[in-house]
């Protein structure tokens, strides 16, 4: 589903300077809504719907070099709900051409030897399991996902394998917690039988529940 011209126009504006903001930003699509933090930056939003969202976030405060950390959001339709969502994600962009040397594990994770994991993350208002994994890029991969209202949507994060490693895997996997527990489902069918959302609309200002 390709974004028609006047709202490439609208979130080219949107996004202008990288989509950094001092104040909260709201990502709306057809299967999610959340609000995302000040601070945090938008780096891409998809033309497909398959394709995800991709935002920068603060790295750990002991760590010098400037650069952000990285999170997406992915969301695909799932007329079925699994049992598995996590694995059923990993799976999926194991096999995909653009995205398999990234998702394709290579060994343990690294963070095993870091003592600040976290254990499951919340989505959708109920636990859900993450996977940690060390890609063939080197990067340390958390993947959580959960289903709800006939979409499988993943929050997946990035951490380059160098020092303050342990203390930029705690600041990620905050983030995936921040990020994942603001996620709320739209019901496709229920909400937008009127008019289908882009892939996603980025609005600048107050979170989502102040409209």
């Amino acid at each position: 589903m390709k974004l028609a011209p006047a709202w490439i126009v609208w979130m080219v504006a949107a996004l202008a300077g990288g989509g950094c903001a001092s104040t909260a930003m709201t990502l709306r699509s057809n299967r999610y809504r959340v609000t995302v933090p000040a601070g945090w930056s938008v780096e891409e939003a998809p033309v497909d719907e398959d394709e995800p969202v991709v935002l920068r976030v603060p790295a750990a405060s002991t760590d010098q070099s400037g650069k952000k950390l990285e999170l997406r959001i992915y969301a695909w339709e799932q007329k079925r709900a699994g049992s598995a969502p996590v694995e059923d994600v990993v799976a999926r962009l194991a096999a995909d051409d653009q995205e398999q040397t990234q998702m394709r594990a290579e060994g343990a994770a690294d963070a095993e030897n870091c003592t600040r994991l976290g254990g499951r993350f919340v989505m959708f208002g109920e636990p859900r399991p993450a996977a940690r994994l060390r890609a063939k890029t080197g990067h340390h991969v958390v993947v959580t996902a959960a289903t709800a209202a006939g979409s499988l949507v993943a929050v997946i994060g990035f951490v380059p394998r160098a020092e303050p490693f342990c203390d930029n895997v705690a600041a990620l996997e905050a983030a995936i917690s921040e990020l994942a527990g603001g996620l709320v489902a739209v019901d496709l069918a229920a909400s937008h039988r009127d008019r289908l959302l882009t892939p996603t609309e980025v609005q600048l200002g107050p979170p989502f529940e102040h409209y």
